[in-house]
């Protein structure tokens, strides 16, 4: 008997995966994006074959897979390959599709905006104002691994035509995003540079740092709320003043003043009386 447990539950998430792809295969006129959604549908089933928790697979539910294969489908990221632009993780019952880094860029790029990350180790040479990084200095010969290595990470940014924006995100916000994860065995445990990586582009987007027309991250309900709660008690720990105090590094703008004008030649100071002429 408990064989024949053993072997049925892998076929019955073979005969979801095949009746998703069916469904959407119905659905859709686009011949491009029926093409598409076939070489997901394939990846997906290979994803299932090689997973070490088979068990979470078999208790997503057949819409959640049907709406994994028609996001990686319609947005063209793809689960498999080296390194993926997209992983399947099994969370309570369902299938979600989680963008990695790589995917995120992709999906920034057709938006028209450069973006990529950089783990910072514990070793790294890092000097943060005001949440951007103002130098940044890595140590070749410990390039973090794991969690335990990474001091947080660098998002940097940049619109056509414009330099780069380089924020810190530390680890309140990774920390946040792997407590929200109910997946076991999942690629937080195998990749977890590569998710935190991740995680700390949806950080930015999530506080406003970042702001790209026409694109739209997707965002876990949990991990929103981890990461909220994170921000909280981080803030407790700071003191009501630490605010303050950052906000003071920067003087108002009624005491910045205006370059003076000097002359071409020699450099001299122009009264402002010349200057106006």
């Amino acid at each position: 008997m408990s064989t024949a447990i053993a072997t049925s539950t892998p076929t019955r998430q073979r005969s979801i995966i095949e009746r998703a792809e069916s469904a959407l295969l119905a659905s859709i006129g686009e011949e491009a994006l029926r093409v598409t959604v076939a070489r997901v549908a394939l990846a997906v089933r290979s994803a299932r074959a090689r997973a070490k928790n088979g068990s979470d697979w078999d208790r997503c539910s057949p819409e959640s897979v049907a709406a994994a294969i028609e996001y990686c489908a319609r947005h063209e990221l793809h689960p498999g390959g080296s390194p993926p632009t997209v992983y399947l993780i099994p969370q309570a019952g369902e299938l979600q599709a989680r963008p990695t880094h790589i995917g995120y860029a992709t999906l920034a790029a057709r938006a028209g905006l450069r973006l990529r990350t950089v783990p910072v180790g514990r070793g790294d040479e890092l000097e943060v104002d005001l949440g951007l990084i103002v130098s940044h200095r890595a140590d070749i010969d410990a390039e973090p691994a794991s969690l335990e290595d990474l001091r947080g990470v660098a998002v940097c940014y940049a619109a056509p035509g414009q330099p780069e924006t380089r924020l810190w995100i530390g680890m309140a916000a990774i920390r946040a995003a792997r407590s929200a994860s109910r997946s076991r065995g999942g690629p937080w445990e195998t990749h977890p540079v590569q998710m935190a990586r991740a995680a700390a582009i949806r950080a930015a987007f999530r506080r406003g740092d970042i702001i790209a027309e026409g694109l739209t991250l997707p965002e876990d309900a949990d991990e929103v709320a981890a990461a909220r709660e994170a921000e909280r008690v981080e803030r407790a720990l700071r003191g009501p003043a630490a605010d303050l105090r950052r906000a003071q590094q920067l003087p108002p703008v009624d005491a910045w003043e205006a370059e003076q004008e000097r002359d071409p030649v020699t450099g001299e100071a122009l009264p402002d009386e010349a200057g106006a002429r």
